[in-house]
């Protein structure tokens, strides 16, 4: 996180001599960052007591994640997708946390139900993690 704050500072000048338009669209990255910062600390923190009870699940999920990589469309778009596959990026809901945050970048506003998907994600995770956090925490110290 110190590292991602660090690097705004770039940003004004990458803009200033790139001679890049900005608009107010820019301003909705703000609000996608916090919301996907607040699912993926949610998921970090489930992913961590369930890989301290069970130490051989971190490589599981380290080859679990450059899967997921691959199928969401972070180096490619989805409109390379021919027109029966349109539904695998739809059901990927690493799509929506992408779409968010890359739509305010390239000057457009995201739809609506990428909000509402994201959200309730961020919602359902923080939960998950609250209450996974709460039953196993006095287990954690002898699980280490």
């Amino acid at each position: 996180f110190m590292i991602m704050l660090h690097n705004f500072i770039i940003i004004p000048f990458v803009i200033f001599f790139t001679n890049t338009s900005v608009n107010l669209d820019i301003l909705l990255f703000i609000p996608a960052i916090v919301i996907t910062s607040i699912s993926l600390i949610s998921t970090g923190m489930i992913l961590a007591i369930f890989c301290t009870r069970y130490r051989d699940m971190g490589p599981v999920v380290q080859s679990v994640v450059t899967l997921c990589f691959f199928i969401t469309p972070i180096i490619w778009t989805s409109e390379q997708l021919p027109k029966g596959r349109k539904e695998f990026v739809d059901y990927n809901i690493f799509y929506y946390f992408m779409e968010m945050l890359r739509k305010p970048l390239m000057g457009t506003v995201p739809d609506v139900t990428i909000w509402f998907y994201t959200i309730i994600t961020s919602i359902i995770m923080l939960m998950v993690s609250t209450l996974v956090l709460t039953k196993y925490r006095s287990r954690i110290v002898y699980w280490l």
